[in-house]
């Protein structure tokens, strides 16, 4: 319903299914990103970002490691229409294994039930956050100068993923 309310195929592409339309569009540049294939030793303090999906959309669960000054990116699960109870195993899961230092998970509309009970069941260091414009840019802009400045680097084994995203738009 909400593709025939949007009657351009671009805007809906980019507003709603998350999709650059042109690298000039696009967040960052994708000649910028830093990639790695294996972690350097060191302490690691571990992070955990989620956006929430439904039966319909897909959940995207982001894990990063930071060692020195540098973010490593080591983890991009998509979980395409996964139940929320299947979500929140793999959440308890993922922070069993690797008790995360901090994360955020989007608390914005079908979120906010289960990043509530996230915070409350399984970590309070896992805290909801709603993406609004008004948090959104500033993380965009974190994340824009982590790449310029060299102080982000993905897993290499996510390359084509993010290259096909630039590309298929």
């Amino acid at each position: 319903s909400l593709r025939t309310l949007c009657p351009d195929p671009d805007v809906f592409a980019q507003e709603y299914e998350c999709r650059f339309v042109s690298e000039y569009g696009s967040l960052i540049d994708l000649s910028l990103i830093d990639w790695y294939d294996e972690l350097p030793n060191g302490n690691a303090v571990n992070y955990l970002g989620m956006d929430i999906g439904s039966k319909s959309d897909r959940s995207a669960i982001v894990t990063a490691k930071k060692i020195n000054d540098i973010i490593y990116v080591d983890d991009i699960a998509m979980l395409n229409k996964v139940e929320y109870e299947r979500q929140l195993q793999i959440v308890k899961e993922m922070h069993s294994k690797n008790n995360y230092t901090a994360g955020y998970i989007d608390q914005t509309g079908i979120g906010s039930a289960f990043a509530e009970f996230v915070y409350k069941n399984v970590s309070a260091k896992l805290k909801g956050l709603s993406f609004t414009s008004a948090n959104k840019t500033p993380m965009y802009e974190k994340l824009r100068s982590l790449i310029f400045e060299h102080k982000i680097k993905f897993n290499s084994r996510f390359k084509s993923l993010i290259e096909s995203d630039f590309k298929n738009t």
